[in-house]
Order: structure tokens, then C-alpha cells, then sequence
């Protein structure tokens, strides 16, 4: 008996031409979109903190500093003793305190790394982000 082989599809013109042609636009594509990322993550200048709305602070960014910023905020009455910490185009909040008197309190916020990062901490109403 012989064995039945299966019947071989031949690639056309057009289907030699569409597998490059694909290819090429994905590789394109591919291109655009990390462009578009590294600009957005190189426009970013300022790293912005508010407190309801208001503008609390407002520090520029430099490619290698690593800096710390006291935090002006007073929360019923008593200061908050915060922290800014940038390290790069990276940044979060940090409590001074190391002991944590209740689940409000915060002792460190994650990183924001991207433009498009924002830090949210609702008791205080605190807003972190970059412009």
C-alpha cells in the first residue's frame, strides 16, 4: 500500500509578496509604538503633589539626581511629617514616622515611573503625578 501524502499548497505571487509585506508593517508598527514611549517618558518635567485639588508642591525632574523633599501638608491639625523621594524620572511618598499608629497612616507609597502614573491617597486626599 502506498502511503497518501497530503497535498502540497503552493504559495502565488501574492501570497510570496503578503508574508514580507506583513512582517515589514509589524516590525513598523513595533518601531512606532517604543518611540512613542520613550517620548512620553522623556516629556515629563515636573513631578506634581496636591492636596484637594490644590498644588502642595512642585519639584523638576533631573535624569540622575536622587533627592528628598519635606512635604508642607497639616491633616486635622497635626503635620503629616511626609516626604518626597525622587530617584531619576521615578518618585514616591515617605512617612518620616516608622511606626504605625493606625491603617491611615502611610509609611511609603508605591513608585510612579510614567507620565501616565498617578499615586492616589485618599485619607489625605493627596494626588502624586508628573507633568
Amino acid at each position: 500500500m502506498e502511503k497518501e501524502h497530503p497535498k502540497s499548497i503552493h504559495c502565488t505571487g501574492v501570497c510570496r509578496f503578503m508574508i514580507p509585506a506583513l512582517v515589514v508593517l509589524l516590525l513598523l508598527f513595533s518601531a512606532y509604538y517604543l518611540v512613542e514611549e520613550a517620548k512620553g517618558r522623556h516629556d515629563k518635567t515636573f513631578v506634581i503633589l496636591t492636596q484637594r485639588g490644590e498644588e502642595v508642591l512642585r519639584v523638576p525632574l533631573r535624569d540622575s539626581s536622587m533627592e528628598t523633599r519635606e512635604i508642607p501638608i497639616v491633616h486635622k491639625g497635626e503635620d503629616l511629617k511626609l516626604t518626597l523621594e525622587i530617584r531619576g524620572k521615578s518618585a514616591r511618598i515617605l512617612s518620616k514616622d516608622k511606626i504605625r499608629y493606625s491603617m491611615e497612616s502611610l509609611s511609603e507609597s508605591t513608585w510612579i515611573h510614567d507620565k501616565e502614573d498617578i499615586f492616589l491617597y485618599e485619607p489625605y486626599e493627596l494626588k502624586l503625578y508628573f507633568e
